[in-house]
């Protein structure tokens, strides 16, 4: 969810989405922090841009790498995430990863807090949440079920 709400941004989702899900089933390797900092670069690009189809390729592939940079830097996000114990905490975490801004932050600050990953309870009805995040999710096994409960 980390790398597909990464460039959610000035695209059409749909496409987007069709694009990123296709990825991964090709090239999971992509999602993979590990190996996306052990790829030659130029690999990288030329997966993104022949079948991500980001709007802007250069700053993609950088941003991508940042992430993947920052993320490597845990043992497993997901227990990372369980043990955080406030909302605060969680924000505080995103925000720290260069390259989400407030509405794309906010949406994966959302999906983590609907999915109920973290040690807390926590209303995020301001947030909103995109449906093709929600598949990729559940494609991923982050999710066990597509209909997550809205405003509880």
């Amino acid at each position: 969810m980390f790398y597909s709400c990464l460039l959610d941004y000035g695209v059409r989702s749909k496409i987007y989405h069709k694009n990123l899900t296709e990825t991964y089933i090709k090239y999971p390797n992509i999602f993979n922090p590990s190996d996306v900092l052990n790829m030659k670069r130029e690999s990288l690009n030329e997966i993104m841009i022949n079948y991500i189809h980001p709007r802007y390729p250069n700053v993609a592939l950088e941003k991508w790498i940042e992430l993947s940079k920052k993320l490597v830097e845990y043992n497993s996000i997901l227990d990372y995430l369980q043990t955080l114990n406030s909302f605060i905490e969680l924000e505080s975490s995103i925000n720290s990863i260069k390259g989400f801004g407030q509405k794309i932050g906010g949406l994966l600050i959302r999906i983590i807090c609907d999915t109920k990953v973290c040690n807390f309870k926590g209303n995020v009805e301001s947030i909103p949440i995109d449906r093709h995040d929600i598949e990729i999710s559940y494609l991923t096994g982050i999710l066990y079920n597509k209909m997550l409960e809205v405003g509880k």
